[in-house]
């Protein structure tokens, strides 16, 4: 069977050709530098599992002595995941509420949604807390500006304890604030900080009066929620918010609610295996498990152990083989998309536009717009059943250019980004589904073309230079576009560099791997020698 050789796959793609040549040495490869140091160490530590044949346990402990904070690499998600507790009974000093676990609740229950959420003590003393939902954003037009607000307020009733989780009914309500103010402009001094030392610059002022305010309530009642203690583990993906973390709470474990634990009592307890298998597909990096608020807790040294057992080098194997293939996929689209960007001066900006509409249009006009959002983020006017099946290019996202080409509305994505800040969500770029590449049909066919987060990616960056995108620089020249654009082209030709030579020792390991179980990754081979 010929082999491919992903070291020359970037003059393949540069000359237009299938990438499938013969294969090279990977010699050196754990001792160089790359562009992928995540994908190398990863693809190193699995070459010693395979050569061993076996998964090594691990056990690390997470205690106020390292922050309560674990710094861990992805073949470390392999296996069964324990977290045990050290302790037999953990103390808190306060009656703790985490008031996001109960806005998650009212979620489910009311089906509604709020910018600021407070939960009030109640007859068990809880301290108050707070959080921030989504809703609340500003939107211009002409000289008026309406600005939208919504606040819950919930207070819990007593606390039933006979639960193994103890549950409050929580009232209260939910009022949205509706303020027009009429703008006017003028020049002045805007104070400006820098050091600690504040001076101001001559600048544009924006002054506004008021002239409505409308308070509108949404809803009055009551939901049951159960009350949780504010620390809790986490599993967060390093250096990408768009990975959904994964989280374990901690309940109180006596009636006095002075102490605290893992559900049930139990010393040991395990990660929800749906929500982790979605994170270890969507999760490249390495990742971290922290314990939050562990300062809540008032017990003195305390420790928990992180614990892998167990898992199959191979089923690492092929995990990293898909992940491998959706980034080399994700690479060559970013980099055929740079390639049809001119950069003579007479023809870039027209190329940059043409590049964008292209990019916009396969995403508009297949994607449906709840799978174009952010699952765990989709803005409240596009909540209702009739998105499910409405492609993005017939709503308003996407309005038409003064070429006649469908054209991303930047302007309205601008507001949906205000209005679900409290989700997370702090730009334009991270509106996008990050897992359209997992979503899969009721006949479990992939929906989508793993391309399809590059060309995102890849129109976001060119509206951000080409100044579509109103928070980057407008006032970019000609040659300022080139400068950026060749700059582009040359990090995209070298992360596809760096991921072939990742691919290239991928398939040394599978060759060296135990004949009869080679056979499990003959499809993914397959696909990545095809590239």
């Amino acid at each position: 069977m010929n082999k491919t050789n992903f070291g020359l796959l970037s003059a393949c793609i540069l000359a237009g050709s299938p990438l499938s040549v013969f294969a090279g040495t990977t010699d050196g490869f754990c001792f160089n530098d790359s562009s992928y140091p995540v994908h190398r160490d990863r693809a190193c530590n699995l070459e010693k599992w395979v050569k061993n044949q076996q998964v090594p346990t691990q056990l690390q402990q997470l205690d106020t002595g390292n922050s309560a904070s674990l710094l861990l690499q992805p073949e470390d998600l392999v296996g069964d995941l324990l977290l045990r507790q050290n302790d037999s009974v953990l103390e808190v000093s306060k009656r703790y509420q985490n008031c996001k676990d109960v806005y998650e609740n009212f979620r489910k229950q009311a089906r509604q949604t709020a910018g600021t959420i407070e939960c009030q003590t109640g007859p068990n003393d809880f301290v108050p807390s707070s959080y921030y939902g989504s809703g609340n954003y500003c939107s211009v037009s002409g000289n008026i500006e309406t600005c939208y607000a919504s606040k819950l307020t919930l207070t819990p009733d007593a606390a039933d304890i006979s639960q193994v989780q103890p549950v409050a009914n929580y009232s209260g309500n939910l009022v949205k604030t509706t303020r027009k103010n009429e703008l006017s402009y003028r020049q002045g001094y805007i104070p400006v900080s820098n050091g600690g030392i504040t001076f101001f610059v001559k600048g544009t002022v924006t002054d506004r009066k008021q002239t409505s305010l409308v308070n509108q309530q949404l809803w009055t009642g009551s939901i049951k929620s159960p009350v949780n203690p504010t620390p809790y583990f986490e599993l967060t993906c390093v250096g990408e918010t768009r990975v959904d973390p994964v989280t374990i709470s901690l309940t109180y474990r006596n009636a006095n609610m002075t102490q605290v634990g893992f559900l049930g009592g139990s010393l040991i307890r395990a990660f929800d295996q749906d929500k982790l298998k979605t994170f270890k597909q969507n999760c490249v990096s390495n990742v971290r498990l922290s314990l939050v608020n562990h300062q809540d807790i008032a017990t003195g040294n305390w420790s928990f152990n992180f614990e892998r057992t167990g898992g199959s080098y191979i089923d690492e194997l092929v995990r990293f083989g898909e992940q491998l293939l959706k980034d080399a996929n994700y690479v060559i689209a970013e980099h055929n998309t740079l390639q049809k960007i001119s950069t003579n001066t007479n023809a870039i900006k027209q190329d940059i536009l043409a590049e964008i509409n292209v990019n916009w249009n396969n995403i508009a006009s297949t994607v449906t717009v709840h799978d174009f959002f952010n699952a765990g983020a989709i803005p409240q006017r596009y909540q209702g059943e009739s998105y499910k099946n409405t492609l993005v290019v017939n709503t308003e996202l996407s309005v038409t250019g003064a070429d006649g080409q469908a054209v991303p509305n930047f302007s309205l994505m601008s507001q949906l980004v205000e209005e679900l800040k409290g989700q997370g969500i702090s730009a334009i770029g991270q509106l996008f589904n990050f897992s359209i590449g997992y979503l899969y049909d009721d006949y479990f066919n992939q929906k989508y073309s793993d391309e399809y987060l590059a060309n995102w990616d890849s129109m976001i960056v060119l509206s951000q230079i080409s100044g579509l995108i109103n928070d980057e620089n407008n006032d970019n020249t000609v040659e300022d576009l080139v400068l950026r654009i060749e700059s582009l082209k040359q990090s995209k030709q070298e992360k596809v560099q760096g991921i072939s030579a990742v691919i290239e020792h991928f398939l040394y390991i599978v060759d060296i791997a135990d004949a009869a179980e080679v056979e499990k990754l003959n499809e993914l081979r397959n696909k990545l020698e095809k590239l």
